[in-house]
């Protein structure tokens, strides 16, 4: 069982690397920091996004095209409280649970995209949330909890510190770091 999930974990990071080695990266212009009136910071969290999931039923519908959509809504809400607020430092939290993972059968059946273009997705995501904040605020700080649904391995296997949400994190400051 043990060697199972070895093998499972290293297909995994392959797949990873060899899609990041040919994936195009995303272009964000520098843009000049914006300068406001105002001392007040607020806390922006993401959280329970699953990219990847989708399903329709009687108490709603979800997918990867929904979740932008609702991202976009977030971001117009966040910059209305901010401008009534005069905010000018905002923390974005991960909360965890940024992707739907593969991890049991009921879940990958339930999933539009594969673990790889799930994570792709993410990253655009919320790297493209995050420019979009650094546009309206002088400081823009992102901070990182992983969820379960981040896990590369079974529960029991699973070491603490291997999830997806740390690279997603990672790749999402690694990003915008001008």
């Amino acid at each position: 069982k043990q060697n199972h999930g070895d093998a499972r974990f290293e297909e995994v990071m392959d797949l990873i690397e060899e899609r990041l080695d040919n994936w195009s990266k995303i272009s964000f212009p520098v843009h000049p920091v914006p300068v406001l009136d105002g001392d007040k910071s607020m806390i922006v969290c993401l959280s329970d996004l699953h990219i990847g999931q989708c399903f329709s039923s009687f108490f709603g519908e979800y997918d990867s095209d929904i979740a932008k959509e609702r991202l976009c809504k977030y971001l117009n809400e966040i910059l209305e409280i901010a401008r009534v607020n005069k905010v000018t430092k905002v923390y974005v939290c991960m909360l965890g649970d940024n992707i739907s993972n593969s991890l049991h059968k009921t879940i990958e059946v339930s999933n539009k995209e594969n673990v790889i273009d799930q994570l792709k997705l993410s990253i655009e995501y919320i790297t493209s949330f995050c420019y979009e904040l650094t546009k309206h605020f002088e400081h823009v700080y992102l901070a990182s909890a992983s969820g379960n649904h981040s896990r590369l391995q079974a529960k029991d296997l699973a070491a603490h510190s291997e999830r997806l949400d740390a690279f997603i994190a990672w790749d999402v400051c690694r990003t915008l770091s001008n």
